[in-house]
């Protein structure tokens, strides 16, 4: 009985990021293969938000609530026909749950081994399980400056099942997942051939970054979370020099989840920015009419990307 209820709740946290998937890629048009990464990016932006506010189990449940009301409404839509099933069945969304599937049952027995984890990531999930919200003045934690992005995810995971030393793992390689599956967004049912050439890609960048699901450990997450928004940036380069205010918009939170793993984290998002700040100058003053414009637009634009580095901020020095 506890084993069923312990996967009901499971299905619950994965039903309702799942309807949280749905919405970035049908309201948003989010192709399917980056739709896990921005759902991971945003709850941990909207988890952190509702931390610094004091107000986080409020905010996971009414996060559970939106994800699963979504599934539902977009669920109902592609059995009236008025949605395609394009991302039920694309390659990358049955990656990504068979993924997290094979998780769950890899980790089921792994228990906190490294001193860093018994230390520091393990020790923050487990506080954060007790008092409900970031670590206090009772924490046991020696680095309290490491942004807590992981472990908020994890907490987001924990919060519907309880605390669980391997549930910590299946939350952190759900996060993984979800940023890898989107070095995949080129493979296509039509052209299934191409997905050797893409899986081998990944199991480059994942043996360059020492990706590793049996480690609570941050360090790789930096790097293929990084280039997820890469890849989606290329993909959708179209639609960031149309409208470059919307774009930062809708990957500002993933972006903010970038920032809150690592301190170092910040380093690769300055350089995304000032790469694509120099790629859109020419571009947005050849289109607009006046210098004046362009130069409004890129203004706005970093002004929205500006969110990441005030949480990081907030977390470093007024927390």
């Amino acid at each position: 009985m506890g084993t069923i209820l312990l996967i009901s709740k499971i299905a619950l946290v994965l039903l309702s990021l799942c309807g949280i998937m749905m919405l970035f890629h049908y309201r948003f048009k989010v192709d399917a293969a980056f739709a896990p990464v921005f759902a991971v990016g945003t709850v941990i932006s909207v988890i952190f938000a509702g931390g610094i506010l004091n107000i986080m189990p409020k905010t996971i449940t009414a996060l559970y609530a939106a994800g699963a009301v979504l599934f539902v409404y977009y669920a109902v839509r592609i059995l009236m026909r008025r949605e395609k099933a394009t991302f039920v069945f694309s390659p990358q969304t049955i990656i990504f749950f068979v993924g997290c599937a094979f998780a769950m049952l890899y980790c089921r027995d792994i228990i906190f081994h490294l001193s860093d984890e018994l230390s520091h990531w393990g020790t923050m999930i487990k506080e954060m399980c007790t008092v409900k919200g970031f670590p206090d003045a009772r924490t046991v934690i020696d680095y309290k400056e490491y942004p807590p992005a992981a472990a908020i995810f994890a907490y987001f995971f924990l919060f519907a099942t309880g605390f669980s030393e391997p549930l910590c793992y299946v939350a952190q390689a759900i996060f993984t997942i979800s940023c890898c599956v989107a070095v995949l967004h080129g493979v296509k049912w039509k052209n299934i051939w191409t997905a050797p050439f893409s899986l081998a890609m990944l199991f480059i960048i994942c043996d360059i970054s020492e990706v590793t699901i049996t480690s609570l450990l941050v360090d790789y997450l930096m790097p293929v979370m990084a280039i997820a928004l890469a890849a989606y940036t290329i993909e959708n380069r179209k639609e960031l020099a149309e409208n470059p205010v919307g774009f930062a918009a809708i990957t500002c939170p993933v972006f903010t989840a970038l920032c809150l793993i690592k301190t170092n984290a910040v380093a690769l998002y300055a350089m995304y920015l000032f790469i694509v700040v120099y790629i859109l100058r020419k571009e947005l003053f050849a289109k607009d009419k006046t210098e004046r414009m362009g130069r409004e637009k890129l203004l706005r634009m970093c002004g929205v990307y500006a969110v990441p580095a005030v949480a990081l901020f907030i977390w470093k020095v007024v927390l």
